[in-house]
């Protein structure tokens, strides 16, 4: 059991990942503003069956035109997790910082660059830390309908648990015996690409 080898099927499309985030900006003057919100996620992918998070705190904007954009917030939480398998090394609660940033530039008359950042690190576990970032370019087809192209890395530094069956020997060799289970952490980055069409009205 701590001596195996992982083999991986062929790799196929499996994702099942389900979120839902919000948050309430309170501007206190032109620079600095009070934060509010929270989200939850459900991420097979990534092992989390049910996840959490709360956070307050304050953040500045630093750029505010009708060309470029920048802002960045820093808030202390509460995170509640639950993965599939559940995980020795972290505590299913757990107070949480957070840092993040948002930014937007025009690139051309009719496209813009986008980019947000958000970090969280369990402040229990050190090595317990993710980030979740965004790249896009829009591009303006006509008045109302645009072409959006992104990608995301969603990075976790103490990915959660999966289980294998354990075999004496390669399956793929032939007579091979079940002779238990073993867990391996998942890998630790996820990339997500998207390609669409967005119709303003």
């Amino acid at each position: 059991e701590d001596d195996f080898v992982i083999v991986y099927p062929e790799s196929k499309l499996d994702n099942e990942r389900y979120y839902f985030n919000g948050r309430f900006d309170k501007q206190i003057n032109d620079r600095f503003y009070w934060v509010t919100g929270g989200g939850w996620q459900k991420d097979s992918n990534a092992g989390i069956d049910n996840r959490v998070d709360l956070f307050l705190g304050a953040g500045n904007t630093w750029k505010d035109t009708d060309t470029i954009k920048f802002k960045t917030d820093y808030t202390f939480g509460l995170t509640t997790r639950q993965d599939e398998i559940k995980d020795p090394l972290r505590e299913d609660k757990y107070p949480s910082a957070r840092l993040a940033y948002d930014f937007m530039t025009k690139i051309s008359k009719n496209a813009q660059f986008d980019s947000d950042l958000v970090f969280v690190a369990n402040m229990k576990t050190a090595e317990d830390w993710t980030f979740n970032n965004l790249n896009a370019v829009t591009s303006n087809l006509t008045g109302m309908l645009a072409l959006r192209a992104s990608i995301r890395f969603i990075y976790y530094h103490l990915p959660a648990l999966e289980e294998f069956d354990l075999f004496d020997t390669d399956p793929a060799e032939g007579d091979a015996d079940l002779i238990g289970t073993v867990t391996n952490r998942k890998k630790a980055l996820d990339t997500i690409v998207k390609v669409a069409l967005v119709v303003t009205f």
